[in-house]
């Protein structure tokens, strides 16, 4: 079979995650303690216990789920083709791919979550309408599209007025659901320009390596694996939208018929099903999972 691995994003973290891995081998408990002294505080304690509304700040979440998922890599690390990952998982998909060390990612991703704080705004996941109508409610409400997820999946970012706005205006054109996302900004939108701004000179001055796997571009939905064009993706994708959707149709183009997910949550498992319903899924977020692949 062809596999990918793929990378779970931000919203994935819950408190004790990645415990059972730090109890149980050597290699993991290595990670969380690499990633504390990079970060020059115990986030593998705040991972551990606590308190979530610490543990959801962006600044703490991103390296945290990071973290946690190569803490999974590093004991379970199968043969696959191909890497991917939902917008912070991008930055994990590149350090287990090697074009990053845990070191630079660590350090890469607590500077993105303080860069992403900056900005104030809001995020809206609209199901079950039709991407074109959602186009056409951002376009009057002054939001922008922010994640591709999924053909009935889809996330829109903003103000958090123009969100109101946009959520009752969604509904009236039939969305099924919406749900207001639990993070401080609007990502991946024109309105994190500052923030890019902001991740532009730690983005250009990390030393890259090539990356081993081909890795996904969150932006084009294409494979990278040459610093400088990884670089630049890494930045625009501050600004542009996830594409998921067209990211896993592109894999299973490229013959992938096996998914595994790794790192808290089973997230990018449900959009898998969803979007390449004849391909094989698994995910790795416990210890107890590790029995359940084949």
């Amino acid at each position: 079979m062809t596999t990918a691995i793929v990378f779970s994003g931000q919203g994935s973290q819950v408190v004790g995650m990645g415990f059972d891995f730090y109890k149980s081998f050597p290699q993991s408990r290595e990670v969380f303690e690499e990633v504390d002294d990079t970060l020059h505080f115990s986030l593998s304690q705040l991972i551990f216990t606590g308190p979530a509304e610490i543990l959801n700040k962006t600044q703490y979440a991103q390296p945290a789920i990071m973290a946690v998922s190569m803490a999974i890599w590093k004991v379970f690390h199968p043969q696959c083709q191909f890497m991917a990952g939902h917008s912070l998982g991008e930055y994990t998909a590149l350090c287990a791919a090697q074009a990053l060390t845990l070191e630079q990612t660590s350090s890469l991703l607590q500077q993105r979550g303080l860069a992403f704080a900056e900005i104030q705004g809001q995020m809206l996941v609209v199901l079950g309408l039709d991407r074109e109508i959602i186009r056409e409610v951002t376009q009057q409400t002054d939001t922008y599209i922010a994640n591709e997820n999924s053909a009935l999946q889809t996330v829109i970012s903003g103000t958090a007025e123009n969100i109101e706005k946009a959520d009752e205006l969604l509904r009236q054109k039939g969305a099924k659901h919406t749900i207001t996302l639990q993070v401080s900004g609007p990502f991946h939108s024109p309105l994190m320009e500052k923030s890019k701004q902001t991740m532009i000179p730690f983005l250009q001055q990390v030393d890259m390596k090539k990356a081993q796997i081909p890795v996904v571009s969150n932006v084009t939905a294409e494979l990278m694996t040459e610093p400088e064009d990884i670089k630049q993706k890494l930045i625009d994708q501050m600004v542009c939208p996830v594409k998921w959707q067209e990211s896993i149709q592109n894999l299973v183009n490229q013959g992938v018929d096996k998914f595994i997910e790794i790192g808290p949550g089973r997230v990018l498992t449900g959009l898998i099903k969803r979007i390449a319903p004849e391909a094989k899924t698994f995910f790795i977020n416990s210890v107890y999972d590790l029995d359940n692949i084949s």
